[in-house]
């Protein structure tokens, strides 16, 4: 199946756009690029307020996205950790993460 792009009118073979768009996906990612170059301190400022609105979910959020787990199967496998990071044992005195870098997934944590 061939589009053709509302931004650039070249026609292009369909997997080139995403699934309901008219611009094609090199459009679209030029587009998005030019925006956040210009506004950049604005998104940058945007994303600092959300996560001092509410840090467990923005951790919650980054579990998620990096991860794939939530934050109670995070809770849990610290929780039968003692608290304890799998690999070497230090402990945390918030309770939520070792602070140290063993290079490991949380889930090992």
């Amino acid at each position: 199946m061939v589009k053709t792009c509302t931004k650039c009118g070249k026609a292009k073979r369909g997997d080139q756009f995403r699934q309901y768009g008219r611009a094609c996906r090199a459009c679209l990612n030029r587009a998005n690029r030019a925006y956040y170059a210009t506004n950049s301190d604005r998104l940058t400022e945007l994303a600092r307020q959300k996560y001092a609105a509410d840090p467990a979910a923005a951790h919650a959020r980054d579990l998620l996205r990096r991860y794939g787990i939530t934050a109670g199967d995070y809770a849990d496998t610290l929780g039968a950790q003692d608290g304890a990071c799998a690999i070497c044992g230090q402990v945390d005195s918030t309770g939520r993460r070792p602070r140290h870098r063993c290079r490991s997934r949380p889930p090992l944590l």
